[in-house]
């Protein structure tokens, strides 16, 4: 399995766990997790991370 392959699995697992009515605990979790994710490829995307020493 190539890589995006793999991410869009992970997606897909998150979400067919995360719908309404699921636990309030796996919302939270998966909240949670995505915001964490997406501050770090935010953070890894910025122009002052990408400058090369």
């Amino acid at each position: 399995i190539g890589r995006i392959q793999l991410l869009r699995s992970y997606l897909d697992k998150v979400r067919d766990m995360v719908k309404p009515g699921c636990p309030e605990e796996v919302l939270k979790a998966a909240l949670s997790a995505m915001a964490s994710v997406s501050d770090v490829l935010t953070t890894m995307a910025a122009p002052a991370y990408r400058i090369e020493y």
